[in-house]
């Protein structure tokens, strides 16, 4: 079995999966939070925030541990950099970020929501980016 192609397979496919959530959630979810009625806040924002974890949970974990191993699957310098980059702007955005302006939405707030909205494009954009250079390396393998 090719393994050093079987990781970057799973850095690929997690990262595509995250990068399609980050520009569905930037385009349709979170602007969608603006037409919740502020009564329904609350059931709304724990239905969201539990179902989205079970949705994006693994595979953050699985990019998180493909991208460390992909650091020992290459020579090159500037995919180490690319690699560890597109990990801290998606998956360290989320919890540096994201993750603390949701925990702030405990009622309605339409500063925070645009908040979420106007920050969610680093990491859809990390993941996008993350998903092609995978790709590339799955495929140059």
């Amino acid at each position: 079995m090719d393994w050093d192609r079987l990781i970057w397979a799973g850095l690929a496919c997690s990262a595509a999966w995250m990068a399609a959530v980050g520009w569905y959630v930037g385009l349709v979810h979170y602007p969608a939070f603006r037409f919740v009625a502020a009564e329904d806040w609350t059931q709304f924002h724990t239905l969201h925030t539990s179902a989205t974890g079970l949705l994006v949970g693994p595979p953050m974990i699985i990019q998180i541990l493909c991208s460390f191993a992909t650091l020992s699957l290459s020579d090159s310098w500037w995919v180490k950099v690319s690699v560890i980059l597109c990990l801290a702007l998606s998956v360290g955005w989320t919890g540096l970020v994201s993750g603390p302006i949701h925990m702030k939405l405990v009622t309605k707030d339409l500063e925070l929501i645009e908040q979420l909205i106007r920050t969610n494009w680093p990491r859809a954009l990390a993941w996008t980016i993350q998903a092609v250079l995978a790709a590339w390396m799955v495929i140059k393998r």
